[in-house]
C-alpha cells in the first residue's frame, strides 16, 4: 500500500510539473500540509532535507552567463568557481546588473554592531592592495592612512607619522574649551621625559636619559616689544641683552642678566661682494663673531621700497636683495651686550649692470684698470700696439715712416669681481724729437747720428692686459709696437734704411749705401725683432723682456729703438729697429693676430 502511494505521488508530481501550474501558491513536503498563505513556494523541512540551488560555474560577476539570458533580478545560484570580481565559490544572487556574493562560512565583513571571535593576526579593517584607507562622515573625508605609513586628520597628505591639520585638545577636560585654530590645548598634567609628573606640577620636564635643557623663546628686543597683549608672567630670553625677561603687566623686567664691564668690541670687516649685480637676491654679508656680544644689528642704506635684508638679522650674517634702480648702498653692523652697544662698522656697495656692453681704453701714459662684472666669465678683447716713430734728418725733408703696431683679437676667460690692468702703448718718438721712453707702455727713444742732423725714430710702445699682481710676467695678452724708422739720406744714392718692423713679422729695410745698411727683423712670439745695423759702427740685439729695443744713440749711429712687445724689438743703427712681438698665450681662442695694422697710439677694446 505504501509503495502504491509513493508511485501515485510521483505520478501526480510529474503531471503537475510537466506543464504550467496554475495555482496561487505551492507547498513541497512529505506531510501533505498546505502552503503558508504568505508564501508562493513553501518548502517544509520535516524530513531533515535541505534546499539545493542550481550549481553553475560563474566566470565574471558582471555577466549573466552561463545562466541563460535574459535573467530577472533575484536569480540564485551556487557558483562552483571563483568569478572575476567576486568573493570566491558560494551563493550569488543576480540584481539585474551583476552577481552579488552571499558570504558563507565565517563572517568576512565588519558588522554595524561589531564582530566577535576575531583574530588580530588575520582580521583587520583596511585595504589589502596598495591603496590608502579613508574614513568619511557625511561623504567628506576626515582621516586618511597612507599606504607607506602616516596618518592624516584634516589633510590627505600627512608629512609625519600623525599629521593633524586643525586644532587639538587633549586631556581630562578636553571638549570643555575649544583649542585655538591650528593650536593645541592640553588639560591635565603633562610629563616630558617621565610617565608620572609630579603631583604639584602642571608640566614636569625630566632629564633622566640625556643631558638636555629647557629652551624658552629666543628673540631680540624689537621682537619682544612686538608681542601683542602679553599676559602677566610671560617669559622670553632677550638675545639682544642676554637677559631673561618677564612681563609684569606694565613693563618687561629682567629676571637675570649676564655680568659685563663694557660694551663689546666693534665688529670686524664686513665680507661680501662690493660690486654685486643689480636686482639679485641671496647676497650674503657677514662678520666674524665678536667675543662677549649677544646680538648683532644690521642696516642697509639707502632705504628703498621692498625688503632689503631678507634674512639673518641679529646674527653674524645677513642676506640682501638689491634694488633694480639704486646703485649705491651702505651696509652697517653693530653688536651689543647687557652693558651697551659697540660702534658701527660699514661697507660701501656699488651694484653693476650685467647688460652686455663694451669699453675702449686709449693711451694715457699710465696704467688703467677695469673691474670684471660678477656675472661675466669671458670677454672679447681687441688690442693694438703703437706705431714706431719717423726717422729722418733735421730738415725733415727726407723721412722714413716707422713700422705700424701689431694687433690681436680673441676671447679671454675672466673671473667676476677681479680687476684687470690695461697698459696702452704710445707711439715712438720721431727723429729729432726724442722718444717717449724705453718701449713697454711708451714708445722707444730715438737714435741720432754724430751731429743733430740725422735721427732714427723711436719704437712704438706695446699694449698689454695683465692680471694681479700686475707684473710683466702676468701679461695675458700683448700687442707689440712697431719698430722705429731709420733716417733716410738720399744724397749720392745713399739710402740709410726704411721703416722698422711691426708686430710679429716686420723687418727694417736695408740701406742702399754701398751694401752697408743692415735690415731689422720682426719679432717672434717670445723674442722681439733685431734692429738693422750699418757697417761696423754698432751691433743690434733682441729687446729685453717687455722693454723697447736699444736706441743705439752713440755717435754716428742713428737707428731707431725697437718696438715694445712681449719682448721688445732690438735697436737699429742707421736703419730702423725691429718690431716688438705679439703674445696670445692668455686667450682661450684667437680670432686674429696681425702685424703692421695700427698707426699712432695703441688701444684696447673690451666687449662683454
Amino acid at each position: 500500500m505504501e509503495a502504491k502511494n509513493t508511485r501515485l505521488l510521483s505520478l501526480t508530481l510529474g503531471i503537475i510539473f510537466s506543464g504550467t501550474v496554475m495555482a496561487q501558491n505551492v507547498a513541497i513536503n512529505t506531510t501533505g500540509a498546505l502552503p503558508n498563505a504568505s508564501a508562493i513556494l513553501d518548502l517544509s523541512n520535516s524530513a531533515n532535507l535541505a534546499f539545493l540551488p542550481p550549481q553553475v560555474a560563474l566566470t565574471n560577476i558582471a555577466t549573466l552567463a552561463p545562466v541563460p539570458a535574459p535573467g530577472p533580478a533575484g536569480l540564485v545560484v551556487y557558483s562552483t568557481s571563483a568569478p572575476v570580481g567576486g568573493g570566491g565559490t558560494g551563493l550569488y544572487f543576480w540584481d539585474g546588473a551583476k552577481w552579488n556574493f552571499l558570504s558563507v562560512g565565517a563572517a568576512t565583513a565588519w558588522n554595524l554592531t561589531g564582530n566577535a571571535g576575531t583574530n588580530p593576526a588575520v582580521n583587520y579593517a583596511g585595504t589589502s592592495d596598495p591603496q590608502p584607507f579613508l574614513i568619511k562622515t557625511s561623504g567628506t573625508e576626515r582621516m586618511r592612512f597612507l599606504t607607506g605609513g602616516g596618518a592624516g586628520i584634516g589633510t590627505a597628505t600627512p608629512l609625519s607619522g600623525v599629521d593633524i591639520n586643525g586644532s587639538v585638545a587633549v586631556g581630562t577636560y578636553a571638549g570643555t574649551s575649544a583649542a585655538p585654530a591650528n593650536g593645541e590645548i592640553i588639560s591635565g598634567q603633562v610629563g616630558i621625559g617621565n610617565s608620572t609628573p609630579n603631583a604639584s606640577a602642571i608640566l614636569d620636564l625630566t632629564n633622566s636619559v640625556r643631558n638636555l635643557g629647557f629652551l624658552m623663546p629666543n628673540m631680540t628686543t624689537v621682537q619682544r616689544n612686538a608681542i601683542g597683549a602679553p599676559i602677566k608672567g610671560l617669559m622670553v630670553f632677550n638675545n639682544t641683552t642676554g637677559c631673561i625677561n618677564f612681563w609684569t603687566g606694565f613693563a618687561w623686567e629682567n629676571v637675570t642678566c649676564p655680568t659685563c664691564t663694557a660694551p663689546p668690541a666693534v665688529p670686524g670687516s664686513i665680507t661680501g661682494l662690493t660690486n654685486p649685480v643689480i636686482s639679485t637676491t641671496g647676497n650674503v654679508y657677514s662678520i666674524a663673531p665678536v667675543p662677549g656680544s649677544l646680538g648683532y644689528t644690521w642696516s642697509v642704506l639707502p632705504l628703498v621700497a621692498g625688503t632689503i635684508v631678507t634674512g639673518g638679522q641679529g646674527t653674524t650674517a645677513i642676506t640682501v636683495t638689491f634694488n633694480s634702480t639704486v646703485r649705491s648702498y651702505t651696509i652697517c653692523v653693530y653688536d651689543s651686550n647687557a652693558c651697551g652697544v659697540s660702534a658701527t662698522n660699514c661697507l660701501t656697495v656699488n651694484t653693476i649692470n650685467c647688460i652686455h656692453s663694451n669699453q675702449t681704453f686709449n693711451y694715457s701714459g699710465g696704467a688703467q684698470t677695469w673691474l670684471v662684472p660678477n656675472c661675466i666669465t669671458q670677454i672679447t678683447v681687441t688690442i693694438a700696439g703703437a706705431q714706431g716713430g719717423y726717422g729722418g734728418w733735421t730738415s725733415q725733408t727726407n723721412v722714413s715712416q716707422g713700422g705700424n703696431g701689431g694687433s690681436v683679437s680673441g676671447v679671454l676667460a675672466v673671473v667676476g669681481g677681479t680687476t684687470l690692468q690695461i697698459n696702452v702703448g704710445g707711439a715712438g718718438g720721431n727723429g729729432s724729437s726724442g722718444g717717449n721712453g724705453l718701449g713697454g707702455w711708451n714708445g722707444g727713444a730715438a737714435g741720432w747720428w754724430y751731429t743733430p742732423w740725422y735721427w732714427g725714430g723711436g719704437g712704438g710702445g706695446a699694449t698689454d692686459i695683465r692680471v694681479t699682481p700686475y707684473a710683466l710676467a702676468n701679461r695675458v695678452v700683448v700687442a707689440g709696437g712697431g719698430g722705429g724708422g731709420a733716417f733716410n739720406y738720399s744724397i749720392n744714392n745713399y739710402d740709410m734704411g726704411g721703416p722698422g718692423g711691426a708686430a710679429t713679422g716686420g723687418t727694417g729695410y736695408s740701406g742702399n749705401c754701398q751694401g752697408c745698411g743692415g735690415s731689422g727683423t720682426g719679432g717672434t712670439q717670445l723674442a722681439g725683432g733685431i734692429g738693422g745695423t750699418w757697417g761696423g759702427y754698432c751691433t743690434a740685439s733682441n729687446g729685453a723682456l717687455g722693454l723697447g729695443g736699444a736706441d743705439c744713440s752713440s755717435a754716428q749711429n742713428a737707428g731707431g729703438g725697437g718696438g715694445g712687445g712681449y719682448y721688445g724689438g732690438g735697436g737699429g743703427c742707421w736703419s730702423g729697429g725691429g718690431g716688438g712681438s705679439n703674445y696670445t698665450g692668455g686667450l682661450s681662442s684667437t680670432s686674429s693676430n696681425s702685424q703692421g695694422t695700427q698707426t699712432g697710439n695703441g688701444f684696447v677694446t673690451i666687449q662683454w
